[in-house]
C-alpha cells in the first residue's frame, strides 16, 4: 500500500470539493446578493413613484447583509484566501508530519 499516494489523491478530492464549496459561497456573495439588491432597488423606485404602493421600507423584508456594501474586489480577495489558505495549509502540515515521522526512521550505516 502506498500511502504517499493515498494521501495524495484524498488531498486532491478534498481540495477540489473545498474549492467548489468556497465557489459556491463567492456566487451566494456576489450574484445573489445583487439579484436581492436589484430587486429591492425596483421595488423602492416603484413605491417612491406610486406612494399608494406602500412604505419604501418594506422592500426589505429579507434584510440586507453586510456583503451587499462590499466591493468585488474584497470579497473576491476574501474568498481566494479562504478556497487557497487551508489546501496550503493542508500540504504543509503533511510535509512537516513527514519529515518529522522520517526522523525516527532508523538508518543503517
Amino acid at each position: 500500500m502506498n500511502w504517499k499516494q493515498g494521501f495524495l489523491r484524498i488531498w486532491i478530492v478534498a481540495s477540489v470539493c473545498w474549492a467548489a464549496f468556497v465557489g459556491w459561497l463567492f456566487y451566494n456573495a456576489t450574484v445573489v446578493s445583487q439579484r436581492l439588491a436589484a430587486v429591492q432597488s425596483a421595488c423602492v423606485e416603484d413605491r417612491r413613484a406610486d406612494p399608494s404602493l406602500g412604505n419604501v421600507f418594506d422592500c426589505f423584508e429579507k434584510g440586507m447583509r453586510i456583503d451587499d456594501l462590499t466591493t468585488f474586489g474584497s470579497i473576491l480577495a476574501k474568498h481566494l484566501a479562504l478556497a487557497v489558505g487551508p489546501m496550503v495549509g493542508a500540504v504543509v502540515i503533511w510535509f512537516v508530519v513527514s519529515w518529522i515521522l522520517a526522523g525516527f526512521h532508523s538508518q543503517r550505516a
